[in-house]
């Protein structure tokens, strides 16, 4: 079967997204939440250390781009980040 695996990749001020996943499951209907630890040089040259996170929805269609925007635009404004990545796959998939 064939599927869209939507990822989004966004940093936060605070340790607990579980803000972002109950917005995100009520928008998209389900996710799946990885956290990471990254860094980033700011602009005097010290390494920021920070943790990031990937959240991921598989669907059998695309996400609509506006409720994509509108997810993004939340996550920036709400929790001041700069930015949010976000990738789409097609992937082929079988459930046994």
């Amino acid at each position: 079967m064939n599927y869209t695996k939507t990822t989004f990749y966004f940093a936060l001020d605070e340790d607990n997204p579980s803000n972002v996943c109950t917005v995100f499951t009520q928008m998209f209907g389900g996710y799946t939440l990885s956290t990471k630890q990254g860094g980033w040089i700011n602009g005097n040259g010290n390494i920021v250390e920070e943790v990031s996170y990937t959240l991921e929805a598989i669907t059998t269609k695309p996400l609509d781009p506006t409720q994509i925007s509108t997810f993004c635009t939340h996550i920036k404004e709400v929790y001041n980040q700069s930015e949010v990545w976000v990738t789409e796959q097609d992937i082929q998939n079988t459930i046994y």
